[in-house]
């Protein structure tokens, strides 16, 4: 087994480890991936596809780690506690390989963006997510995050190749009865044609008084996975983004004052309400000073969605 081999393995997990804390990978893991491998040191060839097998197991020829390029499989894994969603597993097995042009990209938030994805003979963009949610002990998992048909490369809607990305998107819900304003902030990235955003939460509650002996209020929260993708139409270049937002007890109590002036919950009931996730940004109003804005009216109040952006070197 070649030396460089070793190092370059092992260097994928060191680097994983290192960037992002909750994946527990040590050298005793590097030594069961080598084992497992023998002494076969493999370079992938140029301009191979990613390929899906009928298990749904996925081959990835190449993939750029921090400008590192390695060869790597995804088993399709069945979570205990999400039977029915669409999981993957790093597989034991990881080569050196050459940059092809098309190579999956490892995003700072470690999802993965894999390009030319071909499930029976159709080709698609894949986005795969990670969370320590989700996670398992000495496993690293990634999530079904969105798929777009018939995409090829995702340079090719990205409006400057010599540049990242950098910047924040703000969700922003405002409410007049009860009356709360609330936002989150999460950080974006872009690097090589792929949209990373960070999770976020939102918390709001809120109260009114309807009289001097009757009140009502509300609470609720937020759990927001974010996916995001550049879009090139007639020569407009936007940022499309679903929030994918979980509503958590969103909560409405209604209160009466007692004699002795104590508040007594006389009713409680939980708000159908799933806000609009999907929102689209125009690029170049995200690199002005004030970021490009979008907003949805509700039931009693809004939500304005705003990314801001700019460029950087590196990310």
């Amino acid at each position: 087994m070649s030396d460089s081999f070793v190092n370059e393995s092992e260097e994928l997990l060191i680097l994983l480890h290192a960037d992002k804390g909750g994946i527990m990978f040590t050298r005793r893991c590097v030594c069961v991936f080598i084992i497992m491998i023998g002494i076969i040191a493999f370079s992938a060839s140029a301009q191979a596809t990613i390929t899906v097998d009928k298990d749904l197991n996925i081959h990835v020829p190449c993939v750029d780690v921090n400008g590192i390029f390695y060869q790597i499989d995804l088993n399709r894994f069945a979570h205990p506690n999400d039977p029915s969603g669409l999981y993957w597993e790093l597989a034991e097995g990881i080569y050196p390989a050459e940059d092809d042009g098309s190579c999956a990209v490892l995003g700072e938030d470690i999802s993965l963006f894999l390009p030319n994805v071909n499930v029976m003979g159709t080709v698609y963009d894949v986005i795969l997510t990670y969370s320590p949610e989700f996670q398992c002990p000495n496993m690293i998992i990634w999530k079904f995050g969105g798929l777009s048909p018939g995409a090829s490369d995702p340079s090719e809607d990205y409006p400057d190749k010599n540049y990242y990305y950098k910047g924040t998107l703000t969700v922003s819900f405002t409410n007049a009865y009860p009356e709360w304003s609330v936002s989150e902030t999460m950080d974006v990235m872009i690097e090589k044609g792929y949209v990373s955003i960070e999770d976020g939460a939102l918390n709001y509650s809120g109260e009114t008084l309807v009289s001097d002996d009757s009140k009502i209020a509300r609470r609720g929260a937020w759990q927001m996975f974010p996916t995001g993708e550049i879009i090139t139409i007639e020569d407009q270049t936007r940022v499309d983004v679903d929030a994918h937002i979980d509503v958590i007890d969103d909560t409405t109590e209604v209160y009466a004052k007692t004699k002795s002036g104590e508040w007594i919950m006389i009713k409680s009931f939980s708000v159908s309400n799933q806000p609009c996730s999907q929102v689209s940004f125009s690029f170049e109003e995200a690199l002005g000073g004030g970021g490009a804005v979008t907003g949805v009216d509700v039931e009693s109040g809004s939500i304005i969605w705003t990314l801001y952006l700019e460029p950087v070197e590196s990310p």
